[in-house]
């Protein structure tokens, strides 16, 4: 058996005559053995090295074995291990005062080394029921809040580790962006080529998420053939990136399903904070739920879409700034920023809703018809992004 998987043993005495002998025993029992001398040398050790169960002298020269016990059992992760205590006194006030103050059980100086290792064996039993425990709840909470088919985590847990996310951004003025990304047409994946196909091509897509993100990126079905990425510390440019990146990912990989090869494209809509009009987690999904829901309107017509859940002109604060001079700003930004976008985005479709100005919303149409109709193309409506 592999020492990490061995029952190991913490024996803490002043004695090197009581050590020496334990340890022959123990490990003659098929223990793994550490030794200390001092309650102070345990202490600092105990807490940097895995152990099982402590045999603990009550008389350490340094301390008291039962405060030793005591400060090991006040440690979260020292609940489940297992501490005897060794003492050269029959006194029930000290043995009771011992229980009390953290030990498990008493073996009385001097013992019969049978009865020592009946004793080590039956707190052996608790810490394995213990650990089995542990291990026992912490696949049901995995299983809680993991999506059964995809593996992703599930709606709930992305809404609460959104929430929580949300927070830490407002509150420090740290960036977040998400991504809700939809499958294109799979109801039709589906109907042609059955339901079992069609889980093969949710599980598919969800590889490709799986490695793709960040380790500090959260990947969740949101629901159906929906999906969310949150990227904490992520401005919307690199979540921009990050989202074609994606789509071309899902589109230049058709998924192996069972039926064969199946081509899938997506639609993806972006928002992120902070930004003046998004002051909830809620706000933010809607913003990257409207952008989506162009995105898909976008793909009818193109082969893919990303959509931005920002309005221009917040983007850029330009409200503050007077309507003369806002549309010789306006026009050396907004066509800065069309370039940009399109350089990065290359083929697919930037739409954005606008609050701006008639006058304004035409002449991001002009920067937008003057850049080849590959690279980018600007839809604007007057209502709000959220």
């Amino acid at each position: 058996m592999p020492d990490q998987q061995k029952f190991r043993i913490a024996i803490v005495d002043d004695d090197p005559a009581i050590r020496r002998l334990v340890r022959l025993f123990l490990t003659r029992s098929g223990y793994d053995v550490v030794e200390f001398a001092t309650g102070s040398e345990a202490r600092e050790q105990l807490t940097q090295i895995p152990w099982d169960l402590a045999i603990l002298d009550r008389r350490l020269p340094d301390m008291d074995g039962a405060m030793l016990a005591q400060e090991l059992k006040s440690n979260p992760e020292f609940k489940t291990r297992f501490i005897i205590m060794l003492t050269g006194e029959a006194d029930q006030e000290d043995k009771v005062e011992g229980l009390d103050l953290g030990a498990d059980d008493y073996v009385t100086k001097p013992f019969q080394y049978p009865e020592l290792l009946a004793r080590i064996r039956a707190g052996k039993r608790i810490v394995d029921l213990q650990k089995e425990l542990l291990e026992t709840n912490k696949r049901l909470e995995l299983l809680s809040i993991t999506d059964g088919l995809t593996n992703l985590y599930n709606h709930r847990y992305f809404q609460d580790e959104l929430a929580r996310a949300f927070d830490e951004s407002a509150r420090y003025g740290r960036p977040l962006s998400l991504a809700i990304v939809d499958l294109d047409f799979f109801k039709k994946v589906n109907d042609t080529h059955g339901h079992a196909a069609g889980d093969d091509v949710l599980k598919g897509v969800s590889k490709i998420f799986q490695e793709s993100i960040r380790s500090t990126d959260l990947a969740a079905r949101y629901g159906g053939e929906e999906f969310a990425v949150m990227m904490p510390e992520t401005e919307l440019s690199a979540a921009l990136t990050f989202a074609e990146k994606i789509r071309r990912l899902v589109d230049g990989s058709p998924i192996q399903t069972s039926a064969g090869a199946i081509p899938i494209t997506v639609s993806i809509g972006v928002s992120s904070v902070p930004h003046p009009d998004i002051h909830a987690p809620k706000e933010l999904i809607v913003a990257a739920d409207n952008a989506l829901y162009r995105a898909k309107h976008a793909g009818l017509f193109q082969p893919a879409a990303i959509c931005i859940g920002q309005t221009f002109d917040r983007l850029f604060d330009l409200r503050s700034i007077g309507r003369d001079a806002l549309k010789a700003v306006a026009s050396a930004r907004a066509f800065e920023l069309v370039r940009e976008v399109g350089q990065a985005l290359q083929s697919i479709i930037v739409a954005t809703a606008f609050e701006l100005s008639f006058d304004l919303a035409n002449l991001v149409f002009r920067l937008g018809e003057k850049l080849p109709r590959q690279f980018v193309q600007f839809r604007v409506n007057h209502r709000s992004a959220f």
